[in-house]
């Protein structure tokens, strides 16, 4: 026989522990500027234990367990948003998803990498590879976009050129089968 509680218990239950939450967010800030080397220490072990569950999913993806690996990159982000190498988690997935063949979701995270860091290095590095899963997916209007808006914005020599070359590419491939706008 199951016990099921009635609903207003329940109703009361959920706003105690909302109740619970916010004071504990709020305690946080207080504490934060009250015990700044407290909060400091809480937020270097906090970081200590991001590095481990982002180096968990690192050794799945060397042994292929692509699905454990993605399981704990979704486990990294909900519990680390502001994680000092969340670009580095996102990479990982994107490189999942691209040996899963599951484009679309490796484009989605190299472009939120592009999106969090649109004028470094590493968001161009981002954005190339989605350009290169865009060709992947055989969407070749998209990856010539994606590959002229890096010639266009990056002031970043090196991916300058390897855009460059992913158009010449495209172009001598058109060529090659007879069309000239896709293939």
């Amino acid at each position: 026989m199951r016990f099921y509680f009635s609903l207003g218990f329940q109703i009361r239950t959920v706003i105690v522990f909302l109740g619970i939450v916010g004071t504990l967010l709020y305690s946080n800030s207080i504490i934060a500027e009250e015990f700044p080397d407290l909060y400091k220490s809480y937020s270097e072990g906090s970081n200590f234990q991001g590095d481990l569950v982002l180096r968990k999913a690192q050794n799945y993806y060397q042994d292929k367990f692509y699905e454990q690996c993605i399981q704990e990159l979704k486990t990294f982000s909900l519990v680390y948003p502001n994680h000092p190498k969340k670009a580095a988690a996102l990479r990982l997935l994107g490189e999942v998803h691209e040996k899963k063949r599951d484009y679309n979701l490796a484009i989605d995270a190299q472009m939120a990498i592009y999106l969090d860091n649109p004028s470094s290095k590493e968001g161009f590095i981002a954005f190339l590879s989605a350009g290169r899963s865009y060709l992947k997916m055989g969407e070749v209007a998209h990856a010539r976009k994606v590959f002229q808006e890096i010639l266009d914005d990056s002031f970043f020599p090196d991916i300058n050129k390897e855009a460059e070359m992913e158009l010449k590419q495209i172009k001598i491939l058109s060529q090659e089968i007879g069309q000239n706008q896709d293939f």
